[in-house]
């Protein structure tokens, strides 16, 4: 059985940092991970188990992640010998309060993998509010056992053999045929623009990039990219020498382990019989009944997993903090449009959390759109909601999209186009559901606040046009444009958008410099 102790380096918001340790210095035990290599640390040899452990840590300051700092930790057996019964663990000593850690609490979780600790009456000595503080696993290796540990239906899968086990692998798609990953959207305005269909298809095309880079490891977004594989590895569906990372980075391709152990006590700080640790307390299905009132030390671990020579296991630990139980926003999102209304309802009567609306899989763009607007729309009308994410079965710029069209549609944002056209009507003289269109898709990446009128007719065309920011009423195969309320003329209809488009340009600069 191996362990190795880490303490994390302070990193601040938005960061990264990265470290390697091994344990080569550690001449404890007669043990030679290099048979070759008889010699001490002090006198030049290698010692300890051969592990050296690559670690990364990272923390956001995007608000639902703010409280949240991620470790990454990538444990490779270096050594010429295979390394059986490891665990992963560590020894947390937290002492929540200045000068109160005697009333403190500690409890696990095996469903979720979490471990976490609390002050009993939630205040230091000096009667400030203490938070909570916790670990959590995100990734741990899998077993081949036999046996379904992480609850998925499925048993064995496994990162390392090359088989998409869980069934969700997307495989690199060339659609321009050109051996290349493309992304078309160049500007990255969400819409074709000239020069950006490379496969003539008239539709903005992202060809997915993923672990799929071929024998030379490199892929589009690498430094130094040469371009596609010369020997057809590149984007082949199947994991070629040079690619460490396929299907790597699916942490549902493993039959992870989670959390296999817990002890809690009094805290010793005498780590030098870590033995005692490792041979006892960390031991897969070790676990104590929760503690509390005293001052709390508690050992967590993950295992048993075997590491053959040159072999790694990644784990991915979260560190978790919070104020307080309030500390959280719910979501409540479901499909049926009346059960997502009256969920969010009952619950808002209830607790005073923050909510965050949803229709979840609310369909293709038009029928999701709706159904998005009806249950996200009727629920902000009512005074029910914090943030919102509208989820279509499409491209996900048309999410956003869509949640600024409620969000403007009820006055609680500005940024942006809203546009007044006709319904259908006998009155109509031009192809005005023709020029709407159009006029949406030109105008929907434009953030200055604007109103435009687009009316197909004499009768309320004018007024509308002259109550807008820019407008147009028009007549047959005409129309006159207005400008904040001035009639600037009479335009042909073919005229009519560039016309329009002219006076948003001139609206926005207009808007740019404090006009």
């Amino acid at each position: 059985m191996t362990g190795v102790q880490t303490c994390a380096l302070p990193i601040c918001a938005d960061q990264e940092s990265y470290y390697v340790i091994d344990d080569r210095a550690n001449d404890e035990f007669p043990y030679y991970p290099f048979p070759e290599d008889t010699l001490s640390f002090l006198e030049g040899g290698s010692r300890g188990l051969g592990l050296e452990v690559e670690v990364r840590n990272y923390q956001w300051n995007h608000p639902l992640a703010e409280d949240i700092l991620i470790s990454i930790y990538q444990v490779k057996n270096v050594s010429s010998k295979p390394l059986s019964r490891n665990i992963v663990g560590m020894y947390v000593d937290a002492d929540l309060g200045k000068g109160d850690a005697e009333d403190d609490a500690s409890f696990f979780d095996t469903i979720d993998d979490i471990t976490w600790q609390w002050d009993l009456d939630f205040l230091d000595r000096q009667d400030r509010t203490i938070g909570y503080f916790g670990f959590a696993f995100l990734q741990s290796p899998g077993l081949i056992d036999g046996i379904d540990n992480d609850g998925d239906g499925m048993v064995d899968e496994s990162q390392e053999d090359g088989i998409d086990n869980d069934g969700d692998w997307i495989s690199y798609s060339d659609l321009n045929g050109n051996g290349d990953w493309d992304f078309e959207d160049t500007n990255l305005n969400g819409q074709l623009d000239p020069g950006e269909d490379m496969n003539g298809n008239g539709l903005l095309d992202r060809e997915p990039i993923n672990d799929d880079v071929g024998s030379d490891g490199l892929g589009p977004d690498d430094l130094d990219y040469p371009g596609a594989d010369s020997d057809g590895t590149e984007g082949n569906g199947v994991p070629d020498e040079g690619e460490p990372n396929f299907e790597f980075t699916d942490n549902d391709e493993i039959d992870q382990i989670g959390l296999t152990s817990y002890f809690a006590a009094e805290p010793s700080h005498d780590m030098s019989a870590d033995e005692d640790f490792w041979q006892a307390k960390i031991q897969p299905g070790f676990f104590t009944p929760p503690i509390s009132g005293v001052d709390v030390a508690f050992t967590y671990g993950s295992g048993f997993f075997d590491l053959p020579p040159g072999y790694s296991e990644r784990f991915a630990i979260a560190c978790l903090f919070g104020n307080d139980f309030d500390d959280i926003i719910v979501s409540l999102k479901a499909s049926d449009v009346n059960l997502m209304m009256e969920a969010y309802r009952l619950f808002s009567k209830e607790f005073d959390y923050p909510l965050h609306l949803g229709v979840t899989e609310a369909g293709p763009i038009k029928s999701g759109s709706i159904k998005s607007a009806v249950g996200i729309g009727t629920l902000l009308a009512e005074g029910i909601g914090d943030t919102i994410r509208v989820s279509l079965t499409d491209d996900p710029v048309e999410d956003v999209h869509v949640g600024f069209e409620i969000l403007k549609s009820l006055g609680l944002a500005t940024r942006g186009v809203t546009i007044v056209a006709c319904p259908t009507c006998g009155r109509l003289e031009v192809d005005l559901f023709k020029i709407s269109r159009e006029m949406e898709d030109k105008l929907k990446n434009i953030e200055t606040p604007m109103s435009i009128a687009l009316m197909g007719c004499a009768v309320n065309g004018p007024g509308e046009a002259t109550h807008t920011d820019i407008g147009i009423a028009f007549g047959k195969g005409s129309g006159h444009i207005y400008y904040k309320g001035e009639n600037r003329g009479k335009v042909r209809e073919e005229e009519a958008m560039d016309h329009l488009v002219e006076m948003i340009h001139e609206f926005e600069k207009e808007q740019t410099n404090g006009g």
